[in-house]
């Protein structure tokens, strides 16, 4: 496959999938994990996701200045192109679902921002929690909407058969954390507001994490330098174990994604049931070659 080195949209202006896009994944290889970013406007997605597609730079890279301070190497856009530099643009940087693939196969999906008691926000969801291994929620203060949103989302999907299988591990990242975000009592808080809401959904505590408003490499106080976070973001999220299993190649993922989004264009089923129907008719020629094998 080529190698990538900025984003690209799997939906194109006109609604139409990116075919193109399957030149970009592996025929056979089934050893990826899919991570993808959930949030509302501004609140740091494309930033969360530009981190963790950086860290193949090596130690001495430097994030602040090439994906915040000068944002001139950043895979997901961040900053809205306008002619006139000085000019604010509210618009969303990131208007339909885009993935990048690095080097060692992590495939990232970034998303528009979620907006509250929006049917498209909620297939947007219903999308990730369907073919992501990790999903994160990113979060710059507790956006009672969008956590109903995603509770909302969670409750709908099946809990039989593959689709309640098929789940991802959530890890919620607390954006732009200020200093009083450290203390114990204001983190403990947090994760007890979170297991509320989501308790039933996950297995063991809530998996949440910090990042801090970044106005530097620099260590401080409170947190380790800039390098030193990603790693253990990174860390992180590949100490997730993996909730569901699949023997999908990338190329197979891609185009289960892609007639599953085609199909729901026309019909009123909700992406997680178009994609498990799909999903199952794929699984069981090789589960029955699997069992033929055994018997004989």
């Amino acid at each position: 496959p080529l190698h990538m080195t900025r984003a690209t949209s799997l939906l194109l202006s006109n609604g139409v999938f990116n075919a193109n896009a399957k030149k970009m994944f592996h025929k056979s290889n089934t050893d990826f994990r899919v991570i993808g970013v959930l949030g509302a406007q501004s609140v740091g997605k494309s930033t969360l996701l530009n981190l963790l597609a950086a860290a193949e730079q090596g130690e001495d890279y430097d994030y602040y200045e090439h994906l915040i301070s000068e944002a001139d190497a950043c895979i997901f856009r961040t900053r809205q192109r306008t002619k006139d530099k000085g000019k604010s643009v509210l618009r969303p940087r990131t208007d339909t679902l885009q993935f990048f693939i690095t080097r060692e196969r992590y495939v990232l999906l970034d998303t528009p921002p979620l907006e509250q008691l929006n049917q498209h926000s909620l297939n947007t969801i219903f999308q990730l929690l369907s073919v992501c291994h990790v999903v994160i929620i990113a979060l710059d203060g507790l956006n009672m909407e969008q956590l109903r949103l995603l509770h909302a989302a969670l409750r709908l999907r099946p809990s039989q058969g593959l689709a309640g299988k098929n789940l991802p591990q959530l890890l919620f990242v607390r954006t732009r954390a200020l200093s009083e975000h450290y203390q114990p009592a204001w983190r403990e808080r947090l994760e007890q507001q979170l297991s509320l809401l989501f308790g039933e959904f996950v297995t063991g505590e809530i998996n949440c994490l910090l990042l801090p408003q970044l106005r530097s490499n620099a260590e401080c106080v409170h947190h380790c330098g800039l390098p030193q976070l990603v790693r253990e973001l990174w860390d992180f999220i590949l100490g997730l174990p993996r909730l569901s299993s699949s023997d999908l190649s990338e190329l197979q993922w891609f185009e289960l994604l892609a007639e599953t989004m085609r199909k729901c264009q026309f019909s009123s089923q909700h992406f997680d049931s178009v994609f498990t129907e799909i999903k199952q008719q794929q699984l069981e020629p090789r589960q029955k070659r699997a069992n033929w094998r055994a018997e004989t």
